[in-house]
């Protein structure tokens, strides 16, 4: 049967539908993940969560210091209003979070794991037009945030410090757990909430080139250690890649054959 391509977000995952393979290989995997930021960690610990054996690659070291999940700040916000697609993922965000914290202060209490080591509560701002007033006190209404509201530029200068043109208005609201989000941290407690489950991580490794053998049933996946320079090969059911920009690159050149199932160019596109 050929290997098919699923797309879930913005990585993706290969999944040969055909029954296990009866051979005994060394190396072999339920599942590797290939890349180890904020989108190849989740969806590790998601994978784990379903008790799914995974393994982890990541071509840099345990401490995370390039990429796109790189940095200790991003904008994470929530206004809870109806039928917003930000304020969904963040609340979604948040409370996968909690799972995972809850998670570790179970397996590790003296470790001092907390949600507000990810997320750091700061007060958020939105300006509008003087037009979507009556929309935002609806919605604000049935919202239980503190939040502070000024439609004037007097009332700009007053409230917030700011100069308010005519016309607009600007709320700043206070909800918890809502301002920044700490991505490095994230991954951190991602990586060690692997590790308690027995799950495995192999920092150092880089992906050379994927493919897939019909007789043992099996994706191939080639690596390089980048410190020793040592090549190995490592066998897996299903294969997620989580590579960010890499990606691409890896469906266009190391893995050519899934260009027969989608357009490596979309896969750059989808991430910029």
């Amino acid at each position: 049967m050929k290997p098919s391509l699923n797309l879930i977000g913005l990585y993706f995952l290969f999944v040969h539908c055909a029954g296990p393979s009866s051979s005994s290989l060394a190396n072999d995997h339920e599942t590797i993940v290939i890349g180890g930021g904020l989108m190849g960690s989740s969806t590790a610990w998601q994978l784990a969560k379903q008790d799914q054996a995974v393994l982890l690659l990541e071509k840099q070291d345990s401490i995370y210091q390039e990429g796109s999940s790189y940095g200790q700040a991003r904008i994470a916000r929530s206004n809870n209003r109806g039928h917003d697609m930000w304020s969904y993922l963040h609340n979604t965000a948040v409370a996968e979070t909690q799972i995972l914290v809850d998670y570790l202060q179970g397996v590790a209490p003296d470790q001092g794991y907390a949600i507000d080591q990810i997320y750091t509560t700061n007060p958020v701002t939105y300006v509008g037009r003087q037009a979507i007033y009556d929309q935002l006190l609806a919605s604000l209404l049935h919202q239980e945030i503190d939040y502070a509201l000024a439609l004037t530029p007097e009332e700009g200068q007053a409230k917030f410090d700011v100069q308010l043109p005519q016309g607009v208005l600007m709320q700043r609201e206070y909800n918890p757990l809502s301002g920044t989000l700490n991505p490095q941290q994230l991954i951190r407690y991602l990586h060690r909430a692997l590790l308690y489950q027995g799950q495995a991580i192999r920092y150092n490794t880089g992906v050379e080139n994927i493919s897939f053998n019909t007789q043992l049933d099996r994706y191939v996946v080639h690596t390089t250690d980048s410190q020793t320079g040592e090549k190995q090969r490592l066998y897996a059911k299903n294969i997620v890649s989580a590579a960010g920009p890499y990606t691409g690159r890896l469906l266009k050149d190391v893995a050519p054959y899934f260009a027969q199932l989608i357009q490596p160019q979309r896969v750059f596109l989808a991430f910029l």
